[in-house]
This record gives C-alpha cells, structure tokens and sequence, in this order.
C-alpha cells in the first residue's frame, strides 16, 4: 500500500511540474513580447522540460500542448 500511495504522490508532482512548465511557456507567449520567430524556441524549450517528466509524450505535447501554445501567441501576443 504504501508504495502505491508513493507511486501516486510521485505523479502528482509530476503533473504539477507539467503544469507550472505549460503555464510558464503560456505566460511567455502571452506577456513576454515574443516575436514570431522566438515562439518555436519557446515551444521547443517547453516540450524539452516536460519530456524529461514523461520521456514517452512528445507525440501528446505535439498534439495538445503545442497548438494550444501557438494559438495563445497569436490571440494574445
């Protein structure tokens, strides 16, 4: 039992760093005077943090995280 409840707070910290990393990215993009040409790196920079969290998601961040990234820039950049 207590390996699980190890197992399960491990995640959770796992996703509240995803989260903090996605945000952070998003808060950038929104209020951080990016150009066009910097929001790749950004993007990019992002999708190497949380790769480190869950090394097997680079198809998920690609597919969730990376547009909705993209649309921030453009609607509030």
């Amino acid at each position: 039992m207590e390996d699980s409840a190890q197992a399960f707070a491990d995640e959770e910290g796992k996703m509240l760093r995803l989260r903090l990393i996605v945000d952070g990215a998003a808060h950038l993009l929104m209020h951080g005077h990016c150009s066009l040409q910097e929001v790749p790196e950004v993007i990019r920079q992002a999708r190497a943090r949380v790769l480190e969290l869950f090394p097997d998601k680079g198809e998920l961040f690609d597919m969730i995280y990376a547009p909705r990234l993209m649309r921030l820039f453009r609607d509030w950049g």
